[in-house]
């Protein structure tokens, strides 16, 4: 906060770009900070979230499926979710560090 009460804290939007789809994976590539890490959450009914299995890029290629958050190298990121066969799918991104 300010002298004058107002909140200093600056809103980074995470911004989720074109996704992608194939039999098995759901490619979600969005904007990042770097340094900062983040999980991806998904609902069947915008109710209740869990945390969701992700792979994302490493220096070696693409990670294990793992459900602990991943830091992001740059300004966009793009991780892969399994289907698993599911019609229906609501995702949501989140910073894991705040």
């Amino acid at each position: 906060y300010n002298a004058q009460g107002a909140s200093t804290w600056g809103v980074k939007a995470i911004r989720v770009e074109a996704v992608r789809m194939t039999m098995q994976t759901l490619q979600l590539p969005f904007s990042t900070e770097v340094n900062r890490s983040y999980v991806v959450l998904v609902s069947t009914d915008l109710v209740n979230w869990s945390g969701e299995y992700v792979s994302y890029p490493t220096a070696e290629g693409w990670s294990d499926y793992s459900l602990e958050p991943f830091t992001a190298a740059g300004a966009r990121t793009q991780v892969l979710v399994p289907v698993n066969g599911r019609q229906r799918a609501y995702f949501k991104i989140v910073r894991a560090d705040e």
